[in-house]
């Protein structure tokens, strides 16, 4: 059972790596349940894979995390030689699935997708819901996954977890996208982001590094940024404010 918050077309990379996992895993034949929100799902019917089952749940959105009043009741009723992958970015879901852990005596996966910070006025309440409710979820977890090795000194060290039980599992490119460009001189330089423009991306981070960038003489080179998102309007803002608008697309 993969539990997750959100799933496409709701747009995220979490979303992505959940989908990816899901499909692979079904056509390896492996019956695979989806448990997520219906939030952001609108109208695009995502192509049927067999052995692949999603379960859109009615979900409302408090401080960027997803309530789903029925995840409880959903896997409830799982198979007892069930094994549960939950996927943590936001609050809420992990906690229903800590609970039926406990009451089915269920193993479950605990896949960090992302340490966030605080985003919202209620960010005050993270450290410590972090070190009372998200610690105690690890901890209970057969296994950690994280997407990189440096995650594993983060968790390890900030969460009190043995790296013994944390396993690294890097995001995937296919490299058949890419071409090589080694050999070839280009007058101008072009960086491109590609992503949500939210509060855990720090696009600003990048304004500001790229600013230094042209201020030592770099002046061939441009940043191309593609995306949408609630930070839209913060980001176009401070491009002005910098002065980048004819370097930063």
């Amino acid at each position: 059972f993969q539990i997750v918050s959100y799933y496409p077309p709701h747009l995220g990379g979490m979303e992505n790596v959940v989908k990816k996992i899901s499909e692979n895993l079904a056509k390896r034949g492996h019956q695979v349940k989806v448990f997520t929100s219906n939030i952001g799902r609108k109208n695009i019917k995502l192509r049927s894979i067999k052995n692949l089952k999603i379960y859109w749940l009615l979900g409302w959105e408090f401080v960027h995390s997803p309530i789903l009043p029925s995840l409880f009741f959903k896997l409830i009723r799982i198979p007892k030689d069930s094994i549960m992958h939950v996927h943590i970015a936001q609050a809420f879901v992990p906690e229903i699935v800590f609970l039926i852990s406990k009451l089915r005596r269920i193993p479950y996966i605990a896949h960090i997708h992302l340490d966030v910070g605080p985003s919202t006025k209620m960010g005050f309440l993270l450290p410590f819901y972090k070190k009372v409710f998200l610690q105690k979820i690890l901890s209970s977890s057969s296994k950690i996954i994280v997407p990189t090795k440096d995650y594993i000194d983060l968790v390890s060290k900030k969460y009190t977890i043995s790296k013994n039980k944390i396993y690294e599992i890097p995001c995937g490119v296919d490299l058949k996208n890419f071409q090589s460009l080694s050999g070839k001189s280009h007058d101008l330089i072009r960086l491109l982001f590609v992503g949500r423009l939210s509060i855990q991306k720090n696009v600003p981070l990048l304004i500001r590094s790229f600013k230094k960038i042209t201020e030592k003489n770099l002046r061939n080179i441009e940043l191309h940024i593609v995306g949408d998102g609630v930070e839209k309007s913060k980001i176009i803002n401070l491009i002005k404010a910098e002065k980048l608008e004819k370097k930063v697309i």
